[in-house]
């Protein structure tokens, strides 16, 4: 892939895996950090610096600086590779990564960082092994654009910054946002929300950060403030949040767990199903919380529910049940089969009925089971469906015959569904048999 001759790509070596995607950028001006020992496995063209974890990552990064000749420089980590880049840079910006992270289960999330900028006279990252431009970003009054990103996917390397000692960063780089907010972010996963809220507080007191962390700064201030019951600060956090970047999620799963604990259920329906609008896109912040489309189908339900909305609950528990193709807990077949039968939907009804019983009809009914299924019944036979539940107590009788309990359901409801003749005549054979 050649990018431009007007870029030198710097590269983190890690493993073998880093080693073979240098064979993609081999058309461009590459410098590639790595251990003494990779040295010999990198392509001759390459420009080779050493990594010393005593000195840190940073200082190879500035010293691969000092090599660069070209106007524009954009670093790479490791284990990362570039899906797409499709603009000619312009003066005086920097530019955005969109780094997708790709996880063992599937699911993926982003992340935006400065890895695109211009070369300038005493250009340096600070920090130690976390690489921090944002002095310089000032400095040189660059613009951070909002709309063209490097598109680069992570492989499976872990969190990022997994190894990053927080105390280690902020001693080299005492004024380092970010550092505090990787930090803050890492107490929130730990539970430590009243260390996470300082740390996040922190992190804001700068005047100016890229658009990414001051989304992810106040979404997550938000989210360690609900978790202290401050909801009004959370709010608060999460309208500025929105103010600066309309495309996110997170800001509407706060919201939603403040309703849900204030139990203003409507309010948390809202806030879901405004989630769920934004599910499919790309959340453009530091700090989001990635719920899989079901999940959302579920909770909207759940909350639905206790608000009344029966209709609603029922559509989203559809979509619950269809997205996990069929399989999902019997509670929830059972809150489907009740409403599909309270809304008049016949055909869900005798569904959910058939994904709940057809294992155990007609041979495999213990006491428990068979409970169930006649309580099941009898609302169909309240609704004016006793058609149904006849063919099914037919079923279940006729491989328990001597169940005196089945018959007498039977009958019942050959009555309701006005087939008296059928259920005198099935009473007649059935006293026959006993005498």
């Amino acid at each position: 892939m050649k990018i431009s001759s007007d870029i030198t790509i710097i590269k983190f070596i890690k493993d073998n895996n880093d080693v073979s995607s240098l064979s993609s950028l081999i058309d461009n001006d590459v410098i590639a950090i790595c251990s003494q020992k990779q040295i010999d496995d990198l392509p001759a063209s390459v420009t080779k610096i050493t990594y010393s974890e005593e000195k840190g990552r940073v200082h190879s990064l500035n010293q691969a600086m000092d090599v660069v000749r070209t106007p524009w420089v954009l670093y790479m980590d490791e284990g990362e590779v570039i899906c797409n880049f499709s603009f000619e840079p312009q003066a005086g910006n920097v530019y955005p990564a969109q780094i997708e992270h790709v996880h063992p289960n599937e699911r993926t999330n982003y992340n935006y960082e400065i890895r695109l900028f211009p070369l300038s006279n005493g250009i340096t990252f600070k920090g130690f092994d976390l690489p921090d431009l944002y002095d310089t970003f000032l400095q040189n009054e660059w613009k951070l654009t909002g709309n063209e990103f490097i598109e680069i996917q992570r492989a499976q390397c872990g969190e990022m910054y997994r190894d990053m000692n927080p105390d280690k960063e902020i001693k080299s780089n005492a004024e380092s946002s970010k550092v505090r907010l990787i930090k803050a972010i890492r107490l929130v996963t730990q539970q430590d929300t009243k260390k996470a809220i300082k740390c996040f507080q922190q992190a804001l007191k700068r005047e100016k950060l890229f658009i990414y962390d001051y989304t992810a700064a106040l979404n997550g201030l938000a989210d360690a403030l609900t978790e202290q019951n401050k909801w009004e600060d959370a709010r608060t956090c999460v309208e500025l949040s929105l103010l600066e970047e309309s495309v996110q999620r997170m800001p509407y799963l706060v919201l939603y767990k403040i309703a849900h604990l204030n139990r203003n259920w409507s309010k948390a329906v809202e806030n879901l199903e405004k989630y769920l609008y934004y599910h499919g896109e790309i959340s453009r912040t530091n700090y989001d919380v990635y719920l899989k489309k079901e999940q959302c189908h579920y909770l909207i339900a759940e909350s639905a529910l206790r608000d009344g909305n029966y209709q609603a609950a029922l559509s989203h528990y559809e979509q619950y049940y269809h997205l996990r193709g069929g399989d999902v807990e019997f509670d929830v077949l059972k809150k489907l089969l009740l409403y599909s039968i309270e809304l008049d939907d016949y055909d869900h009804a005798v569904q959910h009925f058939t994904d709940m019983f057809d294992d155990y009809i007609p041979d495999l009914i213990n006491e428990k089971v068979y409970h169930q299924i006649h309580e099941a019944l009898s609302l169909f036979i309240e609704k004016g469906w006793a058609d149904f539940s006849c063919k099914i107590y037919e079923q279940i009788y006729n491989e328990n015959s001597k169940n005196e309990t089945i018959l007498h359901h039977w009958i019942a409801a050959l009555i309701k569904a006005k087939k008296v003749k059928k259920a005198q005549r099935i009473l007649a054979i059935s006293q026959r048999q006993v005498s």
